[in-house]
């Protein structure tokens, strides 16, 4: 489906939601119109009634018999015929209220609105006389110039209208309450595609409804994402293994070369710096392969109960005995209660040794790096920090927000904070940078003190 078919779609959609809505007024005003006409129709014979009276010699004669029976028959209170000159020259059951005698101003007014609040109906005769008959001013009101309604008539229009108004209102709010429920049933599933795709995760879209060419190109973005993905993890894999023994052969005849007493020092010495860069692209093949698996899920975590004081005691030992130089300062604070908490111990070693390493890299003139371990009821903080040149604001902002692909180019501590990133999100835990003052870095991590009860790390 094209873009110009899902609108057009939409677009007949609209009008004929529009159509019912007009359809479904017209029946409404259909049957008000009926019910109004039933209850409260009134017609007097007028027609009949004026048949009655005769113009006879400059005066009226009215058959008496005939008049009465027709006003008893239609429930009129009274009735009167005026003469050309507005004089009452015959009358039925008057009220002694009425005048006798009307001019032509009298006559406007009450064929127009009410007498003495009885609402009349008229009828010229021949001669220019007026029939006048009068309605049940307790039940009949005046609508227009011939028409009388009942009461009831009057409140059933008013209701009826009143209850069309909310009847549009509510068939108004059904029509969009429907039209947004079919776009939400439509478009939730593609936004939450949307949202997985931008996290890197895959999606897997029902393809149908009225979004389904989107979710149908979703799902071909999503596959084509998860077989690059695939191929990046496997070529990264073949390129760690292809490396890995060269790597070893360069670093068993350089160590060779400089533990052999018989080379000069400068060779030995050269040798030694074979060696050291070696161990570094050794390390550095190794982070990057956690890395992968890590973004892929390939890792999986083994969980144990560890004490996390004694697990930074161990990093820094560590560290210390292969032969730190006499520039760094290594320190241990601890902090907070003293209990264990669940994680991967060589995935959380390897985390605080990347921090540490980071530090004594990228500062070599010397500095003091100090980890601290807070353990509090629900969390654990393990924090690094140092006093060397610390960090660019711009890199320490992308770092928080997991952005390393432009530390990747060249920034400093990018690889090492990417590893320990993920190393933290596996745990269901977090990595935070910030500048110390006056110059410096502090990275903390912070986890959860037990994982969730599925086996995954809380989220």
């Amino acid at each position: 489906m094209t873009a110009q078919r899902f609108f057009r779609r939409y677009f007949l959609t609209g009008i004929g939601l529009i159509l019912l809505f007009l359809v479904a007024n017209g029946v409404m005003l259909l049957g008000l119109s009926m019910a109004i006409d039933r209850v409260s129709a009134f017609r007097a014979p007028l027609d009949e009634l004026a048949a009655c009276v005769q113009a006879e010699g400059g005066g009226y004669r009215v058959r008496q018999a005939e008049i009465t029976a027709l006003l008893e028959g239609s429930g009129l209170p009274w009735a009167m015929v005026l003469d050309a000159e507005g004089g009452v020259v015959w009358s039925w059951q008057l009220p002694p209220s009425l005048c006798l005698d009307y001019t032509a101003a009298d006559v406007a007014r009450f064929s127009r609105w009410y007498l003495e609040d009885y609402p009349v109906l008229e009828r010229v005769l021949d001669g220019g006389g007026l029939l006048v008959v009068a309605g049940d001013k307790d039940r009949l009101v005046r609508l227009g110039l011939s028409n009388l309604m009942s009461l009831g008539g009057v409140r059933t229009m008013l209701y009826g209208g009143l209850g069309i108004v909310a009847a549009n209102l509510l068939l108004v709010v059904a029509l969009f309450w429907r039209s947004t429920r079919r776009m939400e049933q439509s478009a939730a599933p593609l936004m939450e595609g949307i949202g997985k795709i931008a996290a890197g995760q895959p999606a897997a879209l029902p393809e149908t409804g009225e979004l389904a060419p989107v979710q149908k190109a979703l799902n071909r973005v999503s596959a084509q994402m998860a077989r690059r993905d695939a191929a990046r993890a496997e070529w990264i894999n073949g390129i760690s293994h292809d490396v890995r023994t060269p790597l070893s052969v360069i670093l068993g005849y350089a160590g060779t070369l400089a533990a052999d007493p018989a080379l000069p020092p400068a060779a030995r010495q050269q040798a030694g710096m074979i060696c050291a860069q070696g161990e570094r692209l050794r390390d550095l093949i190794r982070d990057l392969n956690l890395v992968s698996q890590l973004e892929y899920s390939m890792q999986p975590l083994q969980w144990r109960h560890l004490d996390p004081v004694e697990l930074a005691r161990g990093v820094l030992s560590e560290l210390l005995n292969g032969g730190l130089d006499s520039r760094y300062v290594l320190e241990l604070q601890t902090a907070g209660r003293e209990d264990t908490i669940e994680g991967d111990p060589a995935l959380l070693a390897r985390a605080l040794e990347n921090l540490v390493r980071n530090s004594i890299r990228h500062n070599p003139g010397g500095c003091t790096v100090t980890v601290t371990v807070d353990r509090e009821p629900e969390t654990c903080r393990f924090t690094v920090q140092d006093d060397g040149v610390g960090m660019t604001a711009a890199a320490m902002e992308r770092a928080n927000a997991g952005q390393f692909e432009a530390a990747q180019s060249g920034a400093q501590h990018g690889f090492g904070l990417r590893l320990v990133y993920g190393i933290a999100a596996a745990h269901g835990g977090t990595m935070a940078c910030r500048p110390v003052r006056p110059t410096g870095l502090e990275v903390t991590i912070t986890l959860p003190a037990a994982r969730a009860r599925d086996g995954t790390a809380p989220a």
